[in-house]
């Protein structure tokens, strides 16, 4: 794994757990702080500072359900398991297993 691909990786990480949290317009500015390690001229360190704009929190406080094709107790089983309702919500790629 590539430097890049690890600060990639933790800020959808970051992206996730705030958008778990209602912050869906979260945004995050890396800023790389590049110093040369003191024996070599070849090598160095980025640290990096990341400034989060959380925006609002939004929170779901009513759900109704107008043709859907399902039942409604089996659209509330969905939305009980979190994971399944998350990736409903937010459009998350991650495949949910059935229940």
């Amino acid at each position: 794994m590539t430097a890049r691909q690890s600060a990639t990786g933790c800020l959808s990480c970051l992206k996730k757990a705030y958008g778990e949290l209602g912050f869906i317009e979260y945004t995050a500015e890396p800023e790389p702080e590049f110093k040369a390690a003191a024996n070599s001229d070849s090598e160095g360190v980025v640290d990096f500072k990341v400034y989060i704009e959380e925006g609002q929190r939004f929170r779901i406080q009513t759900i109704k359900f107008l043709g859907s094709g399902l039942a409604d107790e089996e659209l509330l089983k969905v939305l009980k398991d979190s994971e399944r309702a998350t990736s409903l919500i937010t459009g998350s790629s991650k495949k949910a297993s059935p229940s």
